[in-house]
């Protein structure tokens, strides 16, 4: 069998390895950056047209309502806790005028 190896004087041998690895490198390879390659124009369109005017009130929309939604979670009370609190209330305050003791003189 003949090695189709090259030689170089004054180096050592290629290997099968080293030559694979060789052929490898100066086969041609694809530019994956390559902007002016044809299929990568015809997946490109045309960008979106904005009104900046309404894209500010939406971002100012979207950063109220992530504020509200916060302020919500650290402060605020669902309808249903309102709801209880003011029924518990009510009860305590019927419970209470329940026990008083009623004089003649009222102030």
């Amino acid at each position: 069998m003949r090695k189709t190896f090259t030689w170089v004087p004054g180096r050592r041998e290629l290997t099968r390895a080293s030559a694979a690895t060789v052929s490898a490198y100066l086969a041609p390879k694809q530019l994956a950056r390559d902007l002016h390659h044809p299929e990568r124009l015809i997946a490109c369109g045309m960008g979106e047209i904005v009104n900046f005017r309404r894209a500010r009130k939406k971002a100012e929309r979207q950063l109220a309502e992530r504020t509200a939604s916060a302020n919500r979670l650290r402060h605020g009370r669902s309808k249903a806790e309102r709801e209880l609190e003011t029924k518990r209330a009510a009860k305590a305050r019927r419970d209470l005028d329940r026990h008083r003791i009623e004089t003649g003189d009222e102030r």
